[in-house]
This record gives C-alpha cells, structure tokens and sequence, in this order.
C-alpha cells in the first residue's frame, strides 16, 4: 500500500506536468494537495483493512467472530476458575456459624485475583471446619492457583478464623483470543462436520465454552459406539460440565448409536532444563520466565496433539530470557485421540559450562 508521503509526491508531479509550474511551498495550493492526499491515503487505507475483513484466515475481532458464527462457532468467553475453600476455627463453639454465600477471599490483600463462595453453609457447633464450593470473581487464567494459597478472608464471615483452599482452583480460561479462535474456525473448513463423523462429535463439544479440545474415538466401546474425549486449557474440566456435555450429546446423537463424553486422560510430561541467563536477567527472573513459556505452551496443547521440545525450546529462547539452555527429555510426544499431554515435574537449572 503507497505511503501518505508517496501519495502526495505523485499528486504534486501531476500538477505539475498538468499546470506547467510546481505548486509552492507551505501556498494554499500546497496545502490543497496535502489534505487532499490525506484523505485519499485514509481511503486507500481503510479499503486495505476491509480486504483484510472479507477472509476468515485474515480478518479480526468482530469480523473474524461473524465468520465464525457463519460456520456455527461462536467465540469462547473468558472462565472462571473453579474450586473450595475451607473455613475454621482453632477450637469448636457451642452453636452454629453461618458462612454467607458470597463470602469473598483471596491470596494476599495486595492480589487483585479474588474467590468467591457459590453456596450457603454453616460450620456445625463442635466442628472446627467446614467446606464451601467457591470460584473466582473474574475469569481468566489468572484465577488459577495451587493448594493452600487462598488464605486472606476479605469479608470474614463472623467467628470464623482462617480459610484455605484443600484443593486447586482450575479451570480458568481467558477469552479466545483472534489466533486461537481463528485455528479452530479454519479446522471447520477442513473437516466438514455431516452429523455423523469425528468432525461433527469435536464441533458439538468445541461449542461448550469451557472445552478447549476434544478428540473423537470410534467404537471404543463397540459397534455403535463413541467416545469423546474433552479438555480445558491445560487440562480436563470438572465432572459438571463433562455432565453437561453427556446431556447435550444425548439429545444430539445420531440414532442407534452411544456416545459417551469423557475426560480426555493426562499424559504427564516431566522436563528438565538447564539454562544461561541473558545479560539483562537474573538466573531467578530466566526462570520465572520460561516457567510461564512452558506454562503457555501446555495450555495451547490439544487432545490428540503433539507434544514438541523442539518448540518449547525455542518459545523460551525467542523470550528473550535466556542464551542457551540444555534439556532432558529430547524427544516429542504424539498423543492418541483420548490423551492430553500436560505439564509434569518441570525442574529448571542453571548451566554452569554452556558457551
């Protein structure tokens, strides 16, 4: 696409040959031709982003999200993370203590990520705790967090005196972003869904905002049969919504046969780097970056992937973190249709005789 300034120079040297003079500097002629040129390289511009829009592999944002609703896709909204969260006393009382639904915790008072009760329950007299299922107020990746993290009570529910979560909160999924959206859009185009095969079973789970993959096995169970195996970001959604998939797939079946949704079965992958620093960095600030590179990778994988060190490995170094890096295990990992690789034991290092 021409420049603003290759417009204007083009103008001026038509004027010129047309006219017989050259329009002067800072005149109104010149100004004239300037606005002019402006407003021609905002049209051309704003043809050029149209274009852009008409094609799913290169359109964005409401666009891409419109050529998707063409195909019957709609983009994933951003989910919460899911979880419990145990509220205690250090010695019983006599009566009972409400723990109002809507009870609010977090991980410290500075953490912006905040947890929220879903449901009433009261620590029972003579008890020191009870459980609570809870989520995080917002959605997003963010809200997930390991066990025994959440232990600031931001509205205390009064006589209790200390929280916890006995289990991590999973789940939490940003909204679908162009790129994301855009791979899983174009993959309609290339497996047409008839109602009858794979595509059709992967697109029906894919619709549910929570499933980030699916893969498809045919008579795992015998004639008849299906098995679809479903994952969130990074891992498998809770034993909720794999039911509320089994409820939707069995109004949706086709006739006479049995389909069964399942939770895709992690393949757990350990790693073991060793790493230079960059220059600008420090061992602990290399490592907390590549943590959250393979972190990231994890969370793209699908069911049925492949599982590459060669592209984790280069995602760390393209970070710019590191200089040079050394890992166990060298090989890659394809997965059957039922398994999700996920991130196993990650132990980083730093390497003392790399060049």
């Amino acid at each position: 696409m021409e420049t603003y300034d290759e417009i204007l120079e083009k103008m001026k040297q038509a004027f010129a040959q047309q006219a017989g003079y050259e329009a002067e500097k800072n005149s109104d002629l010149e100004i004239r031709l300037q606005v002019l040129a402006g407003e021609i390289f905002s049209c051309i511009a704003n043809m050029e982003w149209l274009k852009r829009q008409m094609l799913p592999q290169t359109a964005g944002g409401e666009y891409l999200t419109m050529h998707g609703a063409q195909r019957g896709l709609a983009r994933k909204e951003a989910q919460a993370a899911a979880g419990s969260l145990t509220f205690s006393r250090t010695s019983a009382l006599s009566y009972d203590l409400p723990v109002p639904a809507g009870t609010v915790c977090a991980v410290d008072k500075e953490d912006t990520a905040r947890y929220v009760t879903t449901e009433e329950a009261v620590l029972k007299a003579n008890t020191l705790s009870v459980t609570v299922k809870a989520k995080a107020k917002d959605g997003g990746r963010g809200g997930n967090t390991a066990v025994n993290t959440v232990q600031v009570m931001i509205t205390p529910p009064s006589g209790i005196q200390a929280v916890t979560n006995g289990e991590a909160f999973t789940g939490g999924m940003d909204a679908e972003e162009d790129d994301v959206f855009r791979v899983r859009l174009l993959k309609s185009y290339a497996n047409i869904s008839n109602g009858t095969n794979a595509a059709f079973y992967r697109e029906l789970a894919m619709k549910h905002p929570s499933v980030h993959s699916a893969g498809v096995v045919a008579k795992e169970d015998g004639v008849g049969t299906v098995s679809v195996y479903v994952a969130s970001r990074g891992g498998v959604p809770s034993d909720e919504i794999v039911q509320e998939l089994q409820e939707q797939f069995d109004r949706e079946r086709e006739l006479n046969v049995a389909v069964t949704v399942k939770p895709a079965v992690l393949q757990m992958i350990p790693l073991r780097f060793q790493i230079k620093p960059a220059a600008q960095y420090s061992f602990a600030q290399a490592k907390e970056i590549c943590e959250q590179v393979i972190d990231d990778y994890f969370a793209q994988m699908q069911v049925g992937g492949v599982f590459r060190i060669a592209e984790v490995c280069k995602n760390m170094l393209d970070s710019g973190a590191i200089v040079n890096h050394f890992t166990t295990p060298g090989e890659d990992y394809a997965m059957p249709q039922n398994k999700l690789a996920a991130k196993g034991s990650v132990v980083i290092e730093e390497g003392s005789v790399m060049a």
